[in-house]
């Protein structure tokens, strides 16, 4: 059975994270500000998409996406409380915001979190998720159909491929675990030996 994910603000972030969910076979229910926008999202991703109001989006769903800035968060956290029980809210937001210098300032005191703070306003119940943040929403756009290069399996497929071919020895125990393409000692997957 396929879950619903609501997205709340569908900008570059949640505009990027509908349409993977989509592609992927996920219905969405698409919430923003400007009712056009997220309508005219749906419309660009069929039917798999629809747009709603806030509440309405967040009780069609199982999942929640918060896309938007962390004060709008907190904001529609306290406004629809009741409805986030039970769900799985997803927040992506970081404590910052900018002047009018277009210089980037911390919104939150020094050692206190975003996750803390928005996992405190929601109901009994719901289950907190912080992702997304790290992420740039033009990498996550990008990089949407990103394959490994021609006869570059994934690790994970090397290893089974050479257990099931009865080689595994210790060599292949010793591989290190590929991170963003980079083993830890800075060699490229690419460059690694096999």
């Amino acid at each position: 059975m396929s879950e619903t994910t609501a997205i709340i603000g569908v900008g570059n972030l949640g505009g990027a994270l509908a349409r993977h969910l989509v592609a992927g076979g996920e219905a969405v229910v698409l919430a923003a500000k400007d009712q056009s926008k997220a309508q005219a999202l749906a419309d660009e991703l069929g039917p798999l998409a629809r747009a709603a109001g806030v509440p309405d989006a967040i009780a069609a769903a199982d999942v929640v996406v918060f896309a938007v800035w962390l004060d709008t968060t907190k904001e529609l956290i306290a406004e629809h409380s009741r409805l986030l029980a039970d769900k799985v809210v997803v927040d992506p937001s970081n404590p910052i915001g900018f002047d009018e210098h277009a210089q980037m300032f911390r919104t939150l005191p020094e050692g206190q979190s975003a996750g803390s703070v928005l996992a405190a306003l929601l109901p009994a119940g719901a289950h907190y998720v912080k992702a997304f943040g790290t992420l740039g929403a033009d990498a996550l756009a990008s990089n949407s159909k990103a394959r490994p290069a021609a006869g570059h399996a994934p690790l994970r497929h090397r290893r089974r491929r050479r257990r099931e071919n009865g080689r595994a020895s210790d060599s292949h125990r010793r591989l290190r675990a590929v991170e963003g393409g980079r083993s830890r000692r800075g060699r490229t997957d690419r460059g690694a030996r096999r």
